[in-house]
């Protein structure tokens, strides 16, 4: 592998910068295929949110989500998106933070494996790490390069730009950009200043089990203090069913086997190249290798324990950079096994089967690879044999996972048409087997007739293209928020509901006009169309783990709304995709839910004579009623 250049550019990358143009027009073009924007969608909606909470505190006092504290309370994105979004509006401050935190990740990340790959190689690496599965942690909640603004995107590039910052010997500038991450988002950035601890102490203990055993026993003495000093309240058990009930991915105990699977694959890869690569890039590995392990130990810890404020904290989000750093390796890992000859190259092939196993059976793969391996260069020193069993099972292992992948795959491709919203080509397009297979047949194909830089030239080009042309997949009638023909249309309603309102907008699924069945999330509706406070629903209860007042009160709401047969009263996460049916409205059932005092109005898109006000949504022609809770309460008192 090339040592790191010695000559930069002011933008950090190496000179000769035109060089590197495939490669940008190659991170863009997939940015683009694997992150299409859908508006304010995902956790998104909280911090869009949060940004109206902050410019009209008022209306928002009395939601669920709000009253007690929220994620708000943590980052400083908060100040920045409120401060576009009054001046561009919700959708379009939304659209440009996505759009410069996308750049802004992506230049990170290019940055990052310039240092270590040209030409094809990293061409080859970008599309690896941008068209695999992103997501880690437990059930598939978060992903690195998320795909909509949020404080993670922005603090993820700060911190690896940091990264190439710390290897140049520039500690300062890094540590500043790893203190910035965490102003935004102090959990991502504790991945980066773990590794600069690591990197700091490591080379002063002598043995490093006891400098693992020392870091660990540390962290759980200081869980302890903060338990003896009432610096973090115990989560009690009501307490604690809530949080697992709604979020069970924020306790690893409860993770599926694939969640562990996935730690496992990223920990085996990061093991292999902090092994067998030299330089910078292995040291890396081996500085991140052991604060993934420290982190999901100290999850592990902090869930057994009941350290409200450990557990909150998350330390099992660590992993995002491991799981990036472990598949970005990949390419120099396997490009110096195969040079290697030997034994060496079946390593290799079986770590590249290890990538495409579906359920992240890889995690199970590749260690049985490797000690397949181990095996072979202790019996046959010299080499293995040509063809024979080695052979045919190495050869079994990518079979094996390519077929296992095809299999979910296909049967997944029509379901996942209905629900993506993109045509399944390009779904198919983006699998991460098809695309890494694409770009090496073409480069194969561009090697014989000697034009390799003209394949990486037109590969980018032509996939930005497609990627540019299919990359805004936004629909009007679910996540656009303030057209000027909704905003006209609500504005009868906002004008009859005081500010300080609480209103449920009952969830409901309807049919959009591309034949697709949407689940219609009320609460979204409350915040961005009407602007109030919205009564309860799963989605709110998202910030249960910060507050007990939160989780007690969420429970509470819900429970009403489920007795009268609202599915918004769900708040099991294993339900949250088949929620209960929904009820015919009836007057007893809007009695009902309006017996809480909290609750002032309902909005619902069926209709009762009860009904105050009735209006149309022009994007897409459903037509609501609203029911005032209070003159109902005098009706029935």
């Amino acid at each position: 592998m090339p040592a790191a250049p010695s000559h930069k550019s002011p933008l950090g990358f190496p000179t000769g910068n035109w060089s590197l143009m495939p490669a940008v027009l190659i991170a863009a073009a997939w940015w683009l295929l694997t992150r299409p924007y859908q508006g304010i969608w995902h956790d998104g909606v909280f911090y869009a949110a949060q940004a109206l909470h902050r410019l009209h505190p008022g209306r928002y006092a009395q939601d669920v989500f709000f009253m007690y504290g929220s994620q708000d309370d943590y980052t400083l994105f908060g100040l920045l998106q409120a401060g576009l979004t009054g001046h561009l509006g919700a959708d379009r401050a939304f659209l440009l933070l996505s759009a410069v935190g996308a750049a802004l990740w992506g230049y990170a990340l290019l940055r990052l494996l310039s240092r270590w790959q040209a030409g094809f190689p990293l061409a080859a690496a970008l599309v690896l790490v941008l068209s695999v599965d992103p997501h880690y942690g437990g059930f598939d909640v978060l992903s690195y390069g998320e795909r909509f603004a949020s404080p993670r995107v922005f603090s993820e590039a700060l911190v690896l730009l940091a990264l190439p910052w710390w290897l140049d010997g520039r500690r300062l500038l890094a540590l500043c950009a790893a203190a910035g991450a965490a102003l935004l988002h102090p959990l991502i950035a504790l991945a980066g200043f773990g590794v600069f601890a690591w990197a700091l102490l490591r080379p002063r203990a002598s043995r490093p089990l006891l400098l693992w055993l020392a870091l660990l026993a540390a962290g759980l003495l200081g869980m302890q203090l903060l338990l003896w000093a009432g610096a973090s309240p115990r989560l009690d058990e009501a307490w604690r069913q809530l949080v697992a009930r709604r979020s069970p991915f924020v306790f690893p105990g409860l993770w599926l086997w694939s969640d562990w699977l996935r730690v496992a694959l990223d920990a085996s890869l990061l093991w292999l190249a902090s092994r067998r690569l030299g330089d910078e890039a292995g040291r890396l590995a081996a500085w991140v290798l052991p604060v993934l392990a420290l982190g999901m130990l100290g999850a592990l810890a902090a869930d057994g324990m009941g350290v409200q404020l450990a557990i909150a904290a998350q330390l099992q989000r660590v992993q995002w950079l491991a799981h990036l750093l472990a598949l970005a390796l990949v390419i120099p890992l396997g490009l110096a096994l195969w040079r290697a000859g030997g034994w060496d190259r079946y390593l290799a092939v079986g770590m590249a089967g290890s990538l495409v196993y579906p359920l992240n059976l890889g995690g199970l793969v590749l260690p049985l690879v490797y000690g397949v391996y181990r095996w072979g260069a202790r019996r046959l020193p010299d080499g293995p044999p040509a063809g024979g069993l080695p052979w045919l099972l190495f050869l079994s292992i990518p079979g094996a996972g390519l077929g296992l992948w095809l299999f979910y795959f296909a049967s997944d491709l029509v379901l996942l048409g209905s629900t993506d919203g993109r045509p399944l080509w390009q779904l198919t397009f983006i699998e991460m087997p098809v695309a890494l297979g694409g770009l090496f047949a073409g480069r194969a194909l561009a090697k014989r007739l000697h034009r390799e830089t003209a394949w990486l030239w037109a590969y980018g080009a032509c996939v930005l293209l497609i990627g540019a042309a299919n990359w805004d997949i936004r629909k009007p009638w679910s996540t656009v928020y303030d057209p000027p023909a909704r905003t006209l249309a609500i504005a009868p309603v906002q004008a009859m509901i005081p500010e300080n309102a609480v209103v449920y907008w009952e969830s409901a699924v309807y049919v959009t006009p591309d034949n697709l069945a949407r689940l219609d999330r009320g609460f979204e509706r409350a915040w961005f169309w009407l602007q109030r406070a919205n009564y309860a629903s799963f989605d709110q209860a998202a910030g249960n783990v910060f507050h007990r007042e939160t989780a007690m009160e969420t429970a509470r709401r819900a429970a009403h709304l489920r007795r009268w047969g609202f599915r918004d009263g769900n708040l099991d996460w294993q339900a949250r995709v088949n929620p209960p049916r929904k009820f015919r409205l009836s007057l007893a059932r809007l009695q009902g839910v309006c017996a809480d005092p909290a609750l002032d109005f309902v909005i619902t898109d069926s209709r009762l004579p009860e009904a105050r006000l009735g209006f149309t949504d022009p994007l897409t022609g459903r037509a609501f009623s609203v029911y005032d809770c209070g003159a109902l309460r005098r009706r029935d008192g």
